[in-house]
């Protein structure tokens, strides 16, 4: 009788465990999503100097799911892989990736990284990398998505196609 009233006990705990964990799990991404957003942006407001090169401030992006899905595949399958690069191990490129995540573009990029463990420290290492760093103050893109899985972070940027 003991035993069952153990086992009991063990399957309820983990079943009322196990929402508050993927809640939560979806809530850090989505502070992720909100501070990444707020980071690029107030780079873009405040200009900078990537590589030597001054960049003037440039307009706010707006957050797009589309691209933060397609962010979110390429950071999944990178740390599911154990790769790093923006070319998929199935030969699909950014702009692919971005086009079947449904988001129809004019202009679209992407940054990856891997190893930081915050968002300050990767937004560092993006900001002193000269071609990152333009990524993000590119006047060209509009929108953004991002996401992180483990240390896999990646940020796409697009300009949607005019309807």
């Amino acid at each position: 009788m003991k035993q069952t009233i153990v086992l009991l006990a063990v399957f309820l705990f983990s079943a009322m465990h196990k929402p508050v964990i993927n809640h939560s799990k979806s809530r850090v991404n989505e502070d992720l999503s909100i501070s990444m957003l707020a980071s690029v942006n107030a780079l873009r407001k405040a200009g900078c100097t990537c590589s030597g090169r001054k960049m003037k401030p440039v307009s706010p992006l707006k957050w797009n799911p589309l691209l933060k899905n397609a962010a979110q595949g390429h950071a999944n399958d990178m740390f599911e892989q154990k790769y790093f690069n923006h070319q998929s191990r199935d030969g699909r490129s950014f702009d692919e990736r971005v086009t079947q995540a449904g988001y129809n573009w004019m202009a679209v990029g992407e940054n990856i990284a891997f190893g930081q463990k915050t968002l300050e420290s990767v937004m560092a290492a993006w900001k002193k990398s000269g071609g990152h760093c333009q990524q993000m103050m590119d006047k060209n893109v509009t929108e953004m998505g991002a996401a992180r899985t483990g240390n896999y972070w990646v940020q796409d940027f697009g300009k949607p196609m005019r309807r």
